[in-house]
């Protein structure tokens, strides 16, 4: 069965003031991998100025004398990612592990080098991360900022890619990770950058061939084309029956996400 999912009022609002912030959502319905899975959403463009910014009814109230709006104390600050994620649809799965805000470089899906149940998001099997400051796609030489269990990846920062890593479970589908391969990056600028209702991107992401491919996308109102196709060589035997999405943010300015589209086979 094709399902299509579609919210036009789902605001997911990430707000922080004085400390960065990381939050992950999931969704609920599973998906079969073995069919290609698409997800496009808008988010905050980590460019705009319009952040904290005080709305009312009326322009009569709470204008500055020179006529222009009043601004909270809410700057624009720093991203550190936003990365769509897919996880194996255990049962009872939960948004469990994963790090906090003090671990920026796994954007609160990876957080130690240690193998527990909390060292990284549950059942987690592929990244897709807005890499801003570039500490997702480093490799770690122990000293430089990135976690240890980014074993692979760049030698040098290269901010502003979308970065592909997936979870090394050996050749099980249930054992702990214990690294997140780097799989390939592609830069950001690579994407045309459409502004949507004065602060809104447009993020466009599927995951086809079994998971075997991750393919970023241009979509405009009357086109969608292809950027670029990264592979992630993913086990064929360590694939689950079903998968869940989610999206994970972090970073100190305020992050809205909305008109979230999945297209793909829901089941059950």
């Amino acid at each position: 069965m094709h399902f299509n999912y579609q919210v036009s009022k789902l605001n997911i609002n990430m707000f922080s003031v004085d400390k960065s912030y990381s939050s992950n959502v999931l969704f609920t319905q599973p998906f079969d991998p073995a069919n290609d899975i698409t997800l496009s959403f808008l988010y905050t463009d980590f460019e705009t100025e319009d952040l904290g910014l005080l709305r009312t009814e009326s322009e009569d109230y709470l204008l500055l004398q020179d006529g222009s709006d009043f601004r909270l104390n809410i700057g624009r600050g720093t991203v550190d990612g936003l990365s769509v994620f897919l996880i194996n649809d255990e049962p009872g799965t939960t948004l469990i592990g994963g790090g906090s805000a003090v671990n920026n470089p796994g954007l609160n899906l990876v957080t130690d080098t240690v193998t527990t149940d909390l060292s990284a998001l549950s059942g987690i099997l592929l990244i897709a991360a807005i890499d801003n400051t570039g500490y997702f796609g480093l490799s770690s030489d122990g000293s430089n900022g990135a976690l240890p269990q980014f074993q692979s990846g760049n030698t040098a920062l290269k901010p502003e890619h979308i970065v592909i890593r997936t979870a090394n479970r050996g050749t099980t589908a249930t054992a702990l990770p214990s690294t997140f391969d780097f799989k390939g990056s592609i830069p950001l600028s690579a994407i045309e950058r459409q502004i949507v209702d004065k602060k809104y991107n447009i993020f466009s992401i599927g995951f086809k061939r079994h998971l075997q491919d991750v393919t970023i996308y241009n979509r405009e109102s009357t086109i969608i084309e292809t950027v670029s196709t990264v592979n992630t060589d993913i086990p064929l035997n360590t694939l689950p029956s079903s998968v869940r999405l989610g999206i994970s943010y972090s970073g100190y300015m305020p992050m809205e996400i909305k008109n979230i589209t999945v297209n793909g086979n829901i089941i059950g």
